[in-house]
């Protein structure tokens, strides 16, 4: 029987990557805003945060809804140039390049009380890659692919404790999946030199459930000035079961699953952001945020173990460990909102975080390389209940060329990307 070094080669050097948006749509993994107004700010939100939308921005935000709320929205990101090269002639845009992305709220303000209550289903992050015709470096071609996503329930409450502070907080139960192939019809068994051998896998039907939680504060010392404060705890988000399927063909063994999966080392980060919103004149709002990410502690190696095969004659284990090593990332947003009546709102924002990743662990499959997003909308109220905003997100192309030496690419290889993305929210208020 073969050891564990000979198949722990090139197939599993990705590791258990944390990849539904392409990557790079994101500053690191987590979305620019939520909700249309947001984005529209360029994810300047934590001192405006005045729908349903405050549940994932800044849940004392809350407090400004009056009577009932409901928010529903929809956004679809188009990737423009999110492409792969290497020195095996690659450079391959990816297949999934239209991602969409929804979410809703609703928010009941106990009158009397100073209470207010809501629940809302958003997506909290995702990354992920698809190449269908890679070259590879063991010649022909094949798929590479990763697809994570985190969806997030999130009731919450926010209580307005004085006539100018406001304090909310929300429980957040989080839904992970990931699927990943990885060269899956590649398997090579070279006995003059194990160490080159390479067996393709595949990940199927991996999820996870965990909590964690969000609170926040909105000051407001004058009616014109808003501060906002808001603190996430990291989530771990180990992945226990899903299969993997290993291609053991060049031993005689065929596609053997694996019906015990453990994926660890993935997390959301600790997150920590400050805001503050002014209104120099009745038609002008201006906003500026500063988001602090620990993606350092989050995102530091990710380990995947497999057992329990299907064959009898395939190794019982096969194991990997992949390096992240991802930089703290600081976020700096600034939006402004200008109303010149009543049913119109017009809305401009950027957004600029540094990529989080070094160059020696950057991948094809989470490229979430992106930096600098600019963004644009408009809001129109259609009558007494209902209203809607649309906004505009344009991530400006980014490049890096690297080496990581846990990939088969070699020196040289190369991530772009740019993605344009339009969001679009209906609003009730009664």
């Amino acid at each position: 029987m073969l050891g564990r070094k000979t198949l722990l080669c090139a197939a599993l050097t990705f590791g258990a990557l944390p990849l539904a948006h392409p990557a790079g749509a994101n500053n690191g993994l987590t979305l620019i805003g939520t909700g249309a107004e947001s984005v529209a700010m360029g994810g300047a939100d934590v001192a405006v945060a005045r729908d349903t939308s405050a549940l994932g921005t800044n849940p004392a935000g809350l407090s400004q809804v009056r009577g009932s709320a409901h928010d529903g929205f929809l956004a679809v990101a188009f990737a423009l140039d999110n492409t792969h090269a290497d020195r095996f002639g690659n450079d391959q845009p990816i297949s999934n390049w239209i991602a969409p992305v929804a979410g809703a709220g609703f928010a009941q303000h106990v009158t009397g009380t100073g209470l207010i209550f809501g629940v809302g289903l958003f997506a909290q992050a995702g990354a992920g890659n698809i190449y269908n015709h890679l070259n590879t470096p063991f010649g022909g071609q094949d798929t590479l692919r990763a697809q994570f996503g985190v969806l997030k329930l999130t009731p919450g409450l926010a209580w307005q404790a004085t006539e100018q502070l406001a304090l909310g907080a929300v429980l957040n139960i989080h839904y992970a999946s990931f699927d990943q192939r990885i060269f899956p019809n590649v398997s090579v068994f070279d006995p003059q030199n194990p160490a080159q051998s390479y067996f393709g896998t595949e990940i199927k039907n991996a999820s996870a459930v965990r909590y964690g939680a969000k609170v926040g504060a909105l000051y407001k010392p004058e009616p014109t000035l808003s501060l906002g404060l808001t603190y996430s705890p990291q989530v771990n988000i180990p992945f226990d079961n899903g299969q993997l399927i290993a291609n053991f063909s060049a031993l005689g063994l065929g596609r053997v699953t694996y019906r015990d999966v453990r994926l660890q080392g993935f997390a959301l980060p600790e997150e920590i952001a400050a805001g503050i919103a002014w209104q120099p004149m009745s038609q002008l709002l201006l906003a500026f945020d500063v988001t602090w990410s620990n993606y350092h502690r989050a995102l530091r190696s990710q380990t995947l173990v497999a057992s329990g095969p299907d064959d009898p004659r395939a190794p019982p284990t096969i194991a990997s460990t992949t390096a992240l090593d991802w930089r703290n990332q600081t976020v700096f947003a600034a939006g402004l909102a200008y109303s010149p009546d009543d049913a119109n709102r017009y809305y401009a924002g950027v957004n600029y975080g540094r990529n989080p990743i070094p160059a020696n662990t950057v991948n094809p499959l989470l490229a979430a390389i992106g930096e600098l997003h600019l963004t644009t909308g408009f809001a129109r109220r259609l009558d007494d209940l209902w209203s809607v905003t649309a906004a505009l997100e344009y991530l400006v192309p980014n490049e890096v060329t690297y080496y990581n030496p846990q990939l088969p690419f070699g020196p040289g290889a190369r991530e772009r990307v740019s993605y344009i993305a339009i969001n679009l929210m209906f609003s009730r208020r009664w």
